[in-house]
């Protein structure tokens, strides 16, 4: 069995006024908030129990799941909120989720099976929903290249769309022996690194160091809702499936 975490202590700014008075996860997306899908999807996978790390407005987390906080932040970003959940992490194999993800159990179980110690999932056909996000994909999208399923560069810009192979999606595996090694790195960075630190960032430093990334690609659908228009794309495509 695995645990689940949700990465959730962010605002989300770049939401505008939908994240003023809740954190970015209780955007709704076909009349259920994001984090719902996300528990809804965890909850139907193999997954004993699932917790969230709060930080914006925690209170308005009144879900029956375990909860770790991140105090700071407003000052720090989403690898100082995962190493919240150390003690989870440290002991169980764990399914780490973005919070402004939604996606089906689908892609959940493609993870769960999955035996190596650090894997991520991917989207190989990402093109056709950054064309509904983005007037220009490029403009957004992240150099992703693997080989043999593992993974060789991610997070940076680029103009040339043969050095994406995929998208990644923000959902992530990790044994107690996965996270043991991803703890000693992140061990080395001083503080303010570990604040400033994405987990593309984070990926992106331990391929370097030679830490091997694993990778799994997806076939089924699933929506990032960073901005209001991506709320509408995400709408859009619940709305054409109910009339069909």
């Amino acid at each position: 069995m695995h645990k689940g975490l949700i990465l959730a202590a962010g605002r989300g700014s770049r939401m505008g006024a939908l994240t003023d008075d809740t954190p970015k996860c209780f955007t709704t997306i076909d009349n259920k908030c994001l984090v719902e899908w996300q528990l809804e999807a965890l909850n139907t996978s193999d997954i004993d129990e699932i917790g969230i790390i709060t930080g914006y407005k925690k209170e308005c987390f009144k879900y029956p799941n375990h909860y770790f906080h991140n105090q700071s932040w407003a000052s720090s970003n989403m690898v100082r909120s995962l190493t919240k959940a150390h003690t989870w992490l440290e002991k169980y194999d764990c399914i780490i989720s973005y919070s402004d993800i939604i996606y089906p159990k689908e892609v959940v179980d493609l993870l769960t099976s999955e035996r190596s110690d650090l894997v991520i999932s991917y989207d190989p056909n990402w093109l056709k929903l950054w064309q509904q996000r983005f007037d220009d994909p490029l403009s957004d999208a992240e150099t992703f290249l693997q080989i043999n399923n593992r993974l060789i560069e991610i997070g940076a810009t680029t103009n040339d769309i043969n050095n994406i192979q995929g998208q990644f999606m923000g959902l992530i595996k990790t044994t107690p022996e996965g996270w043991k090694k991803i703890a000693k790195h992140i061990s080395s960075y001083t503080e303010d690194e570990v604040n400033k630190l994405d987990m593309t960032g984070l990926l992106k430093r331990l391929i370097s160091a030679g830490i091997e990334v694993r990778t799994v690609a997806i076939s089924s659908w699933w929506f990032e809702v960073d901005s209001p228009s991506d709320k509408i794309v995400a709408e859009q495509f619940f709305s054409e499936i109910s009339q069909q």
